[in-house]
């Protein structure tokens, strides 16, 4: 059924566009995506090959490009799972696996994957690494798979095979407790509702009013009052106006730091300068010279390969404001701080009173926030009017501290 597949297809993919900033997550989807395809293709032909080939191929890409290689295999090993298909599901994973060999370092991601698995606990500060609310966008679409798996269950409690609904059980907690793995969940989740859908169609069943819904909706499209060339013809227009309002605006304000960078140019604010990992792509340009070589330390990324681990943890310890957080600042001494004004590192310096905060861009998404050491703005004041080096206290205290009973 091509038009229900399209209307899935349709939603796995508006589940994930508020996430297309995870780079390069945003492949290992269309990966994903494929790697279901040649599986499923392998199940339904009973037929290892050419299919084995195309799931080595997506496996030999994934592996390249992102370490999370794991989530493919076992979706393969799941997805095709059977009594009656015991030897075909050990092949598929066999060639499943033998695609994440076929990299520069021979498989040595693997190694690298197994060390990454604590991130998700030991770097929770970081929203993609923070459980799932109905806040997140995807949550919704998560939502409405389960509803529809839940709806053909109720009718046909053997339509969808137990394998397959075991791994979308597994998925649905790891989205719910790492957000980031929210959109593998949404398009597996997806795939497993067409697959139900296509076994229906084939043995004849149907949902109840679910099913002539879709038929009537999809008899509304095919009236000649709304032609598929007409239709394709709107979409593509849709698509390019909406590709010209991204590209029109080169850097995404919002988002990066370049007013408030700006703003310390002009003021000489001198460096090193200690931000969010989240502006190091820009901070990295900004303090590059025509050579290409960078003439200040940057904060980067702290899972990497290329930090170490404990500065990682200082940074994370920053970002939340935690009791460690001096540790970043005895390690990096920094002349200023470059930050988003939510975090709770702007108040802890304020309250400690060796900063000051000169400039905040409240129209921004992140609220850019750059702040001085006391002593620099003691030493020129008239440069920075608007600055502000302590919290203000509550109109009431002295009353509450008069009002304190000894215990």
């Amino acid at each position: 059924d091509w038009f229900f597949g399209i209307l899935l297809g349709f939603l796995a993919v508006v589940s994930v566009q508020g996430h297309f900033t995870f780079r390069p997550q945003s492949f290992t989807w269309i990966y994903f995506i494929w790697l279901l395809f040649f599986t499923d293709l392998a199940c339904r032909r009973n037929k290892l090959f050419p299919a084995a080939f195309g799931v080595m191929g997506v496996m030999c890409l994934w592996a390249n490009i992102h370490i999370t290689t794991a989530l493919g295999v076992a979706a393969v090993f799941f997805w095709s799972a059977s009594k009656e298909r015991v030897s075909l599901t050990a092949w598929l994973v066999f060639f499943a696996v033998l695609g994440t060999i076929l990299t520069p370092y021979l498989g040595g991601e693997w190694l690298t994957f197994l060390s990454k698995t604590s991130h998700p606990i030991t770097h929770s500060s970081i929203n993609e690494f923070q459980p799932a609310t109905v806040l997140q966008y995807a949550t919704g679409f998560v939502l409405l798979a389960l509803a529809m798996i839940g709806m053909f269950l109720f009718f046909h409690p053997r339509i969808i095979e137990p394998f397959r609904l075991v791994y979308g059980g597994v998925l649905l907690l790891g989205g719910l407790a790492v957000i980031k793995f929210l959109p593998s969940t949404a398009i597996f989740l997806l795939a497993v509702v067409a697959s139900g859908w296509r076994q229906a169609k084939e043995e004849g069943k149907e949902f109840g009013n679910f099913s002539e819904a879709i038929r009537k909706f999809e008899e509304l499209f095919r009236r000649k009052s709304l032609p598929p060339e007409g239709l394709g013809f709107i979409l593509v227009c849709v698509i390019v106006v909406l590709v010209k309002q991204v590209t029109a605006e080169k850097l995404h304000l919002g988002i990066v730091p370049k007013e408030a960078v700006d703003f310390m140019v002009e003021k000489n604010i001198q460096p090193p300068v200690l931000h969010t990992f989240g502006y190091g792509g820009y901070m990295m340009r900004h303090f590059t010279d025509e050579k290409g070589y960078a003439k200040e330390k940057v904060v980067i990324d702290g899972r990497t390969n290329v930090t170490p681990h404990e500065i990682g943890e200082y940074l994370g310890e920053a970002r939340s404001g935690k009791r460690g957080y001096k540790k970043i600042f005895d390690l990096f001494q920094p002349n200023s701080v470059l930050y988003f004004g939510e975090s709770p590192l702007i108040t802890l310096l304020l309250m400690s009173g060796d900063w000051c905060l000169v400039y905040q861009d409240k129209k921004s998404k992140l609220k850019h926030t750059v702040m001085i050491k006391r002593a620099e703005y003691d030493s020129r004041p008239d440069d920075f009017p608007d600055a502000e080096c302590e919290v203000e206290e509550r109109a009431d205290s002295s009353e509450n501290e008069e009002q304190k009973m000894p215990i």
